[in-house]
This record gives structure tokens, sequence and C-alpha cells, in this order.
């Protein structure tokens, strides 16, 4: 009789084993090549233009090497692998963000170099003998389970061949996806005015000296590890009235907090067995619908560009999420089990695929209320064109660690499904497709609008929206709420984010800081003034307040660049927040008027 081991995959046993084998004398210092090249630097401090060109040099010779490894084998390996071993931690930098960007650098990698067909260490379960998986080891007696598990998924993936040595390759693969983001993240960190501290340390060589600005990364890294993704790369936010209906989407995240299934509001679906799984990935609610909405306003520009709707893709991506939907409802849990552990499924022919979309655009389109003009436009081939891994590959870029794609060829026009990165091609499916920017802005506002935040003593602003004249001079309030006897005022800048920031260009960087911190705080600041000044119009009346707090608010979490007071609501709270810092702000903030900094007396 099979034990049963629900959670278990064919290979989960054997690569604990090997780990095991590993562990005890694999190095986890630095990678060899940090210290070859830097150990030739002479030690030293250095600034801008010289810091930056020893990184880059840097990160060269890195992705060099990483090609040269990453090259030798399929996609399909390195990703079968990767989510196998699930390396959880790179470098000595264990923060959550930081390893996010790790192993999307990674990704980004395998997708890059790796081989478009399956080479000789994986293979489809029903094209190999069991003598030949994992060199055979499933044949022994005490793998009866695991013969049982690799039967049930004859059209997967399957280790030929796996040994230590493997698994040193891939955990040194990690030390340089971590070195690559070391040299990414010090780019944007010298380009924010830090300097560069080179030190003949075999431990770390060298590092970022961040000096009496340290405050300010701490601050600015904390902030980034608590992001809400409620905003594509154009600025545009969208928050969801769907997260309790059918049109929501569970996206798959990783798991690094370790949550349960029943914490996720999953274990009751297949009982309290299932309930106490801790998935790799974990289902995250995505208001894909609102989402959709919410950029409607970039829908002719992107047919313009790309000559198709994009409701090609929404109804794509809708499909792939009702597969796992189905195997919810149908209770196949091995099924859900494989993609909550891996985050992909398939291979599977491209034609099985289309087909499976296709049966169920009809539902789909009525899901998300899709026009009939909008329904006829749905092009599923050039949509799945567009997820699929591209042609030039030489453009994807390691320091952005994005514009992954979905569908990745194995040979045979047969593709693996990866469900890690939906929300990135969404969050970037609209970049740089021009459009009206005044009307990202008042998206913005309307979703600062619906927000349920109420003024805690009843006076409701009632100028919000309004236009209050002087000297032909007209002043308009994106949003105001009040907490007790402040009046919070908020200026909006939908100012899309771009890639060059990301990778912290030195132009991109000052572009940012000048056109929404310093803008947002220089405008809302004059708003205030003259309403502190002019307390009572034809339209309002602020006079039951006695301060105004003018803040100003983006789609992103913005780098407030210094220290002065000017730009800070208190020593940890800025002047500039995202959406949904602001309104994580009203519901729990307690102003103290003692203690707030940049508050306005209203003139009474």
């Amino acid at each position: 009789m099979i034990s049963s081991e629900p959670f278990h995959e064919y290979n989960t046993r054997v690569i604990q084993l090997l780990r095991t084998q590993v562990s005890s004398s694999y190095n986890r210092n630095n990678h060899p090549i940090c210290q070859k090249y830097w150990e030739r630097i002479k030690d030293g401090e250095y600034y801008s233009e010289e810091a930056s060109k020893l990184i880059e040099e840097y990160y060269q010779l890195v992705e060099v090497e990483l090609k040269k490894i990453i090259s030798n084998q399929s996609i399909a390996y390195w990703l079968h692998l990767s989510r196998s071993v699930q390396v959880n931690t790179m470098g000595a930098d264990e923060s959550e963000h930081k390893n996010l960007e790790c192993k999307n650098i990674l990704d980004t990698a395998f997708q890059k170099y790796g081989k478009l067909t399956l080479c000789n260490k994986v293979s489809l379960v029903k094209n190999v003998h069991l003598q030949n998986i994992l060199g055979g080891i499933l044949t022994i007696k005490e793998f009866e389970y695991e013969r049982y598990l690799i039967a049930q998924f004859k059209y997967s993936l399957a280790f030929i061949t796996l040994t230590a040595n493997d698994i040193v390759e891939y955990y040194d693969l990690c030390k340089l996806v971590y070195e690559i983001w070391r040299c990414t993240s010090s780019t944007g960190s010298i380009n924010r005015g830090y300097s560069l501290l080179v030190n003949h340390d075999p431990h770390r060589m060298f590092w970022i000296n961040r000096g009496e600005m340290e405050e300010l990364s701490i601050n600015y890294n904390e902030r980034l590890a608590n992001v809400v993704q409620n905003s594509s790369m154009t600025g545009t936010v969208f928050v969801g009235d769907d997260y309790i209906e059918k049109s929501n989407a569970h996206f798959l995240n990783i798991n690094y907090k370790r949550h349960s299934m029943r914490s996720l509001l999953f274990g009751d679906a297949f009982g309290p067995e299932f309930a106490s799984y801790i998935p790799n990935y974990m289902p995250t609610v995505f208001p894909l619908k609102s989402y959709r909405e919410a950029h409607q306003l970039f829908r002719n520009g992107f047919i313009e560009k790309f000559g198709f709707s994009p409701d090609s893709i929404y109804v794509i991506i809708a499909a792939l999420i009702l597969i796992t939907r189905e195997d919810r409802i149908q209770k196949r849990i091995k099924d859900l089990i494989n993609i909550f552990n891996n985050c992909y499924s398939g291979p599977i022919a491209k034609s099985v695929l289309l087909d499976y979309i296709k049966s169920r655009t009809e539902t789909i389109s009525e899901m998300y209320e899709m026009s009939h003009e909008e329904v006829t436009s749905i092009n599923l081939e050039k949509g799945f064109d567009y997820l699929k891994l591209i042609k030039n590959r030489e453009i994807l870029s390691l320091k952005f660690g994005g514009f992954n794609s979905v569908f990745l060829p194995i040979g045979n026009d047969s593709y693996i499904i990866d469900y890690l990165w939906i929300f990135d091609r969404l969050k970037n499916m609209y970049f740089d497709v021009k459009i009206n920017q005044t009307k990202k802005g008042d998206m913005l506002e309307k979703i600062l609008g619906k927000s349920t935040v109420i003024p805690t003593n009843g006076n409701l602003c009632t100028y919000k929206k309004q236009k209050n004249k002087e000297k032909d001079n007209e002043k308009e309030i994106d949003y105001a709420v009040a907490i007790k006897d402040v009046l919070i005022i908020v200026e909006c800048k939908a100012v899309s984010y771009s890639i060059a920031c990301h990778r912290g260009d030195k132009k991109a960087i000052e572009y940012r800081k000048n056109n929404v911190v310093e803008k947002s705080i220089s405008d809302v600041d004059k708003k205030a003034i003259w309403l502190a000044n002019h307390p009572i119009g034809t339209n309002y009346d602020i006079t039951p307040f006695s301060y105004i707090l003018p803040i100003g608010v983006s789609p992103f979490r913005e780098y407030i660049h210094t220290l002065d007071k000017k730009y800070w609501i208190t020593d940890k709270v800025p002047r500039v927040l995202s959406t949904s810092e602001l309104l994580l702000l009203l519901r729990n903030f307690e102003i103290n008027t003692e203690t707030c900094q940049n508050l306005v007396p209203i003139i009474k």
C-alpha cells in the first residue's frame, strides 16, 4: 500500500538528499569572480562617474559568467530546477524585497540565455523510462510513492539526471545573481549621491557608503517591502470592488512568509489536511476587472502600437487563472499542488492551449462585461505571441528583471506556462503607449475619492474638486480629508515609472525627484498657503479646522532624497506617499500638532 505524502513531488526527497550532501562542504562566501575583480581595484572611496564605471565593468563580467552557465542547458531545465530547489536567500542581505528582486533576475537570465529546446538533463515523463529518471533512483523500493506520483504526470517534466554537482552549480548561479542585484542597487545608490567603498575584505570587497543618508535608505527599503500592487508602470492606479466577485484573479507570488493555505483562505477547499499545507507560491487576489477598466484609456493607443486589441491578452490571462480555479472546484488536488509548488504547468501544445482558451472566451467576456465590439476584436494568436518569449532575447535586461514571458518554448510548438510572470506582464503592458496624461491624474484622484475614510469630526470638505477663484487664478484641490482639526489636502502626480529609473539611471532618478517629489510638494504648499489665507469662499468653509497639512501622492513609493524637514510629516513618514500609504495613514495615523511637521495654520 502506498503511503500518502500529499504535498510531495516525485523529486522532493531526492533533492533534499542532494542538498544535505552539498550543505556540509559548500563554500558560501562570495563567488570567486567578486574577489578576482575587486582585489585589483585600489582600496578607497569612489564617487559618481568613477564609481559607476567600476560597477558597470564588474556587472559585465558577472553577466558573461552567468551566461556561460545558463546557456549550456534549456530554459525548461533551469525553471524545473529553480522551482524545485527553492533557494530563498541569495547573499548576505536576507530582506524579502532583495530576494524578490534576485528571483526576478534569475528568471530573466533563464529566459535570456537558456536553450529553447529540451536538453539532455530533462525530458517529458512519457518519453523516458523510469530507470532513466533521476539516474534510476526511483526504482529503489523506498521510492514507491514517488513512482506513483510520477505516473500521474506523464506530460510533465522530469529530471533525467540530477547530481550534487548540479546543486552546487545552481548555488553558484544564485551567487552570481546576487552580484547582479548588488550592481543594480549600487548604481542607483551612487546616482542618488552615495559613494562606493572598496575594501579587500574577502566577505564584502565592495559596498555602498551611505553615511549620514543611511536613514533615508533604510526608510525607503522598509517602505518598498510593503508595496501593494495597485498600479501599473504607467502610473495608472486601480483598486478593485471585485475582490469578492467571480471576476477576480488569483495570481501566484513567492510565499516568503510561509503562510498556510488556511491563512490564505484556500484551506476549506480540500479539508483540514490541505489547510495546513504551506505552498512555495501563494495565491494572491488581484482585481483584474478593475485593472482592465482603469486602463481602458490606453486601449486605442495599444491597438495603434501593436495592431490588436488588449482584450486578447485579458482573455488569455483570465483563462489561465481559470485553470487553477477549475482544479480547486473539481478538487484536482495533485494538479493544484503541482502549480502551488512550482508556479508553472505544462508543457502543453499551443493548439491545445488555444482551444482551451477559445472554449472559455464567452464566459470570460461576460465576467468582464466586454461589449460585442470588444469580443469580436479578440485575436488569440496575436495575444499568445505577445505573451510568449520574444525572438530577440538579447534585449532582455537583467538590470530590470522584467518583461519576462508567460509562455516559454520547449520545442515542437509546445510551451511551459509560467504563472509567476502574469502580473509583471500586466504591470508593463501599456508601457510607452501614448495617452492624454491628465486622464491618468483623474483616475488617481478617483481612486482616492473612492476611499471609505470619513473625517472623524464630521466636517466634510465641501470644496473637493471645486475651483476657488481669485484674480483669475484657479485653485483646484485634488483630494481633501480631515483628521480631527487638521485638514489634509493632496496633490496627485501620476508620473510613469521608467525602466531607466529602476536600473538606477542618474537622469531618470533626477527626473522623478523633480517632477514627483519636488513638484508635488511645491504645488501643494502654494495651495495650502492660499487656502489658509482664504478660509471661507463661495463654495467652502474650512474655519472648523485649525491647520492644513499639505502632502503629495504618487502611484509609487517615492525615494525621498533629503532629511530636510520640508519633505517629512514626521521623522519616519514622508510628505510624498503612494496611494496605499496615504490610505493606510488616514486609517491609522494620529496627528500630534506638536510633533507633526509642515502644518499650515489657518488664518481666521
